[in-house]
């Protein structure tokens, strides 16, 4: 997937990256890279939905790893709405 997206098959890394997702729900590196993606393709909304998603299973695991996973998604989150501000 991450070959695709660097590639800028975005269509192709959009489709593997939510079947890993569908696959592995706690990869939380997925969420993060399919919101990146998605805001690559120039889909600020997907990425964000992609974003909130991720935030949404890693705070409901209550782990260190997924706390780091939250606040890393979270930053990318708001990278994002201040890009669109």
């Amino acid at each position: 997937a991450f070959s695709c997206e660097k590639r800028g098959d975005y269509a192709q890394a959009r489709a593997l990256y939510r079947r890993l997702l569908a696959a592995h729900p706690s990869a939380y590196a997925g969420y993060l890279r399919l919101g990146e993606t998605e805001r690559l393709a120039g889909d600020a909304a997907a990425a964000l939905a992609a974003l909130d998603a991720g935030i949404a299973v890693a705070r409901g695991a209550d782990t260190e790893e997924s706390r780091r996973a939250a606040r890393e998604l979270l930053a990318a989150r708001e990278a994002i709405e201040d890009a669109e501000d």
